[in-house]
């Protein structure tokens, strides 16, 4: 029989275990030393509206370390016995359904449910009086049930009949009443200022009992870690002397404690050091001139102007005055994410010497820290290919791994390891999604908004989501300020209506003083006025807009991209729709003579194009690619950029994830905010033009017929289609701004950007604009809009009803089942599909997992996959559905039965 000992952690491999009196104190103690650091102390002060003294944390303390206290169950304790004595002694009680979980468990002893003996008797052996005596009976339930819900949500009201009662009774030759007066008798020794009468109650305020669960959640994550805290099976009377030394040791490696840090930052950084360049730009320079006070910052500046770099001084000059730890640089894609990434990685290093923070990638998918990318092991382990790993036990174990001054670097990865994490990290850089699900109800939640609360969060492109995607992400700024977080929002251009939105301003612009506004700008927290506003740095450029109206049929077009090819220009042509960038793709090469296939893009000798529907690892080739022929040459490289011209055919992904820089552009119709974000990449950089490309040109297309066709049916990825609601759906559906943008290239042969940014993005998208267009146009533009009105006004009212409410008490929090929902609304991937070890993919490469868009996947239940390698492409059959990926990409037909 194994030993009476309650558990906290178990090795099932080793057979070895941790005391649950010492993992608890180990979480308890992360705890205490996250509430130390000024940065986290101000936002937990903040959220409970006063300052609080060191007893009252002491006593939240206590609230952690009881954190699972359910373990104590002897339903519990039988999961460490082998199994023929734990199914002999679960036959003697009907253990699932009597416990439910240890957080129920806990729930039946801390909470006044009224149950009875034996539960009673085992409770009686914890101080339970005294905790009574240190706030409102509520705020004290409110608290003890967000400390039982580390494991990420909310969990189900705790079953409190007589049968439950009884489950607590002595199991075998365990009994959890003697265990629990050890444990009791241990808390006013280990936690004596805690256990002092008087003092202040705890706060009441539902922000802090929110923002109390997430960090107790990001303490049982550290305070779990083998690396930092190795078992000690056998009780230590004095063990939280060494837990509280584990613990500062785990949160100085991780980067959560920045002590070491700031000590070794003497003087004040400066632009330089941070950027390479000389001096700011003026709007750079006034990032760095806000109030400190100022906590919602929004930064207007063309596309290309600096903007990433006025970010990086911001939070400069925020950390230097002790307001925020680190930073959360969230964009909207991966690639996005990943080509921003390294440049963050860059300034940090910069910045901080041998003391930077690994800058972590925060996207799906990814595993990727500083300059390194991690391996996942079983277990929830994982590798890093520059890892020297040490294991205790003279094996290849990698759960007795020992980390020494040599290897410490892999401590500060620690947060890129698992997604749950991301937000954790002094650095990272990532989707945007990432940090809107701090803001759902769904799982872990609490502790990624909590991670959050002490970094800068940057919103990068906030003019670019739709409306529930907005509405979300406004609420998770509001949470973010409400516990005294910073936010910096950033655009080439946002119209007053959005700007409104934001800032939480009163006054609405006429038509003629949103025209007439500063540009760029600086805005902080309702303001009606910005803060800073510059004028137009350097000659800008004249960009000749041009229309052209196209049907299904690419060949008109196509031909017009080859002859802009042939004459010795770098084209980036971006479509609405992966389906439209593919067949054009297909009628260019067509076009191409045999001798001209070199004007295609290319990777690796294989003509191909860019989209977001590639392997991870076949993207990345893209990137890398792209960025090669069309970008800036890598410090210390040659250009690799061609004499000859160049078509890169593609998505949006051309447009927010590489750094570009064409001749000439063609571009789907799109609306004109993010019209603008693409022309941002035509003639972006001083590079040398072929003959009658000295000027940047753009041509946009628009459906054949007008855009009156897209009010009924969606053509090229505008206008919409109808659900079975009712309401209207699609990518670019608000077809009134659409019109008026196609008008504004029609009446504006020259775009001088930037000095006419914000007149063209408020004459299509100011509420004066569009209604003066549906009155001109007649009842079936009125009655569209109204129908797009309607959606519009759903999808917000969906997005407010789908937000956590911060407002909530704790005990009264549910989580709805919309978990799986909410994920494929946020933009992530569908099905993932892994490949056979040894699979190489259409670019000569080997891949591992390729990620089906969500819409696809509605049909698709767990089938296994099967696959089929043909020479240049893998064609793969998912429930009877046939999927072919090659260079185009992954695409789908019909369904089938076999593959063919």
């Amino acid at each position: 029989m194994a030993s009476k000992t309650p558990w906290g952690k178990f090795d099932i491999s080793g057979g070895s275990f941790h005391h649950l009196a010492h993992h608890c104190a180990d979480v308890a103690a992360c705890f205490l030393r996250l509430a130390e650091q000024p940065v986290w102390r101000a936002r937990i002060e903040c959220a409970a509206r006063a300052p609080l003294s060191d007893q009252q944390i002491d006593r939240l303390g206590v609230l952690v370390f009881l954190h699972d206290i359910g373990k104590l169950h002897p339903c519990f304790w039988i999961k460490r016995l082998p199994e023929s004595e734990r199914r002999s002694l679960q036959n003697s009680r009907v253990c699932a359904a009597d416990m439910g979980g240890h957080p129920q468990a806990g729930a039946q002893l801390l909470l006044p449910l009224g149950l009875g003996s034996p539960v009673k008797q085992v409770a009686a052996g914890l101080p339970l009086k005294d905790l009574w005596n240190w706030g409102s009976g509520d705020a004290l339930i409110d608290l003890i049930m967000a400390s039982l819900a580390h494991h990420g949500r909310p969990f189900s009201e705790p079953r409190r009949d007589e049968t439950a009662a009884k489950a607590w009774g002595a199991l075998g030759d365990y009994d959890p009443q003697p265990a629990a007066q050890e444990i009791g008798a241990l808390l006013p020794r280990w936690f004596p200022l805690a256990f002092q009468r008087g003092g202040d109650s705890l706060p009441e305020e539902p922000a802090f009992q929110h923002l109390f669960a997430g960090l107790v959640a990001l303490a049982d994550w550290i305070g779990s870690d083998r690396r930092w805290f190795e078992f000690v099976g056998p009780l230590n009377q004095n063990y939280f002397k060494s837990a509280n030394e584990r613990a500062c040791k785990a949160l100085a490696g991780i980067g959560l404690d920045l002590l070491k840090q700031r000590a070794k930052k003497e003087a004040p950084a400066t632009f330089k050091q941070l950027t390479t360049f000389e001096t700011p730009q003026p709007q750079q320079a006034a990032m760095a001139s806000l109030p400190i006070g100022e906590k919602l910052v929004i930064l207007e500046a063309e596309t290309g102007s600096g903007k990433t770099e006025a970010a990086l001084w911001h939070f400069v000059k925020l950390y230097e005055a002790a307001k925020v730890d680190g930073l959360y640089f969230a964009v909207p894609t991966r690639a996005a994410a990943k080509q921003l990434q390294r440049r963050v990685h860059e300034a940090a290093k910069r910045l901080f010497g041998t003391e930077a923070p690994e800058t972590v990638l925060a996207a799906s998918g990814y595993l990727f820290a500083g300059e390194q990318e991690g391996q996942k092991l079983p277990n929830w382990e994982v590798v890093w290919h520059d890892a020297t790993l040490k294991a205790g036990n003279g094996k290849e174990s990698v759960t007795t791994i020992l980390w020494d001054d040599e290897t410490a670097l892999i401590a500060r990865r620690w947060a890129a390891e698992h997604s749950k994490r991301f937000l954790a990290s002094q650095f990272a850089v990532g989707t945007i999604d990432q940090a809107m699900l701090g803001a759902l109800p769904v799982k872990h939640a609490h502790l990624r908004a909590s991670s959050l609360a002490r970094n800068l969060l940057i919103i990068d492109e906030i003019h670019a989501s739709d409306t529930w995607m907005t509405k979300i992400q406004q609420q998770l700024v509001s949470d973010h300020l409400a516990v005294g977080g910073y936010v910096l929002g950033m655009s080439a251009t946002l119209g007053s209506k959005a700007r409104i939105a934001w800032l939480g301003a009163k006054s609405k612009p006429t038509l003629a003083e949103a025209c007439a506004t500063p540009y760029p700008a600086i805005w902080g927290k309702g303001r009606e006025e910005p803060s800073w506003s510059g004028t137009q740095q350097g000659a800008g450029k004249q960009v000749g807009m041009a229309h052209l109206e196209i049907g299904d049929d690419p060949a008109q077009l196509a031909k017009i991209i080859v002859e802009k090819a042939r004459a010795g220009a770098k084209l980036l042509v971006i479509r609405n729709l992966v389906d439209d960038a593919v067949k054009l793709f297909e009628a260019v090469k067509a076009q191409l003579l045999t001798n001209e296939q070199h004007l295609l893009f290319s990777v690796n000798g294989i003509a191909t194009l860019h989209h977001s529907r590639f392997a991870a690892e076949d993207r990345a080739l893209l990137d890398e690619r792209a960025e090669a022929l069309f970008g800036k040459p890598k410090p210390g490289q040659p250009s690799q950029r061609p004499a000859h011209g160049m078509i890169l055919i593609g998505t949006q992904t051309l447009e927010i994830s590489v750094d570009l820089c064409a001749d000439y552009m063609v571009s789907d119709l799109c609306p004109v905010d993010v019209l603008l974000q693409r022309i941002g990449r035509l003639h972006r950089h001083d590079n040398p033009r072929p003959a009658g490309f000295d000027e940047p040109q753009c041509l946009v297309l628009v459906p054949e017929g007008g855009l009156a066709t897209c009010l009924k049916k969606m053509k090229h990825g505008l206008g919409a289609w109808t659900e079975n609601d009712g309401t209207l759906a699609g990518i670019y559906m608000d077809v009134p701004v659409l019109e008026l943008t196609r008008r504004l290239i029609e009446q504006h042969p020259f775009w001088d950007i930037p000095r006419m940014n914000r007149m063209l993005v408020e004459r299509a998208m100011h509420e004066a604009a569009i209604s003066a267009l549906k009155e001109e146009l007649g009842k079936e533009w009125v009655d569209f809009g109204r129908s797009l009105q309607g959606g519009e006004l759903s999808r917000a009212m969906l997005a407010g009803l789908s937000t956590l409410k911060r407002d909530q008490y704790f005990s009264e929090l549910t989580y709805p089942d919309i978990e799986e929902k909410v994920r494929t609304r946020l933009g992530e991937e569908g099905r993932k599909i892994a490949f056979p070890e040894g699979t190489v993919g259409p670019f000569a490469q080997p891949i591992s997992e390729l990620a089906l868009p969500a819409h696809w996947c509605k049909r698709i239940g767990d089938e296994v996959p099967e696959f089929e390698q043909a020479e240049s492409s893998i064609k793969i059959v998912l429930d009877k559905i046939l999927f072919n990926y090659s260079v185009l990409g992954v695409q789908h037909t019909e369904p089938k039965h076999d593959i063919a």
